[in-house]
C-alpha cells in the first residue's frame, strides 16, 4: 500500500497496480532526461505536447522509487500496452503528486495554518 506522507502514490497502467514513489534523485533524473523543469513536462502534458519518451522519463524513476524493478524499456512497453492516453494520465498524476509535495486533496493545505504551526514551534 502507498503512502501518501512518504510521496508514495499508487497508480493502474495496462490493469496493473504500481507503487511509484519520486524521490528528489527521481525527479532529477526526470529533468535531465526532458532536457526541462517538471513545471514545464507537466504544461507540455497538459497541452498535449508530451512525447513518449517523456512519459517514459517520468515514469520509469517513479516506478523505481516505488519499489518496482524496471527500467526504461520495460517502461515504455507498458506505457505501449496500456494505451498513450493510459500513459499520459498516470504521467499527470505522478505530477501532480510531485508539485503537491505528495499531499492528498483532502488534506488542509490552509497557508495560514502553516504558518501558525511553525510559529508555534520557533517559540
Amino acid at each position: 500500500m502507498a503512502n501518501p506522507f512518504r510521496g508514495e502514490l499508487q497508480v493502474s497502467l495496462g490493469g496493473k497496480a504500481y507503487k511509484t514513489r519520486m524521490t528528489v534523485d527521481g525527479c532529477m533524473q526526470a529533468e535531465s532526461a526532458c532536457g526541462t523543469s517538471l513545471v514545464r513536462i507537466a504544461t507540455k502534458l497538459s497541452e498535449g505536447d508530451l512525447t513518449v519518451m517523456d512519459i517514459a522519463n517520468v515514469l520509469t524513476p517513479a516506478f523505481k522509487g516505488g519499489g518496482n524493478d524496471v527500467d526504461q524499456t520495460k517502461v515504455a512497453k507498458i506505457i505501449y500496452e496500456a494505451g498513450l492516453a493510459a500513459g499520459m494520465r498516470v504521467c499527470g498524476e505522478i505530477l501532480a503528486n510531485v508539485l503537491m509535495a505528495g499531499k492528498s486533496d483532502d488534506e488542509d493545505n490552509d497557508e495560514e495554518g502553516v504558518e501558525k504551526n511553525e510559529l508555534e514551534t520557533t517559540e
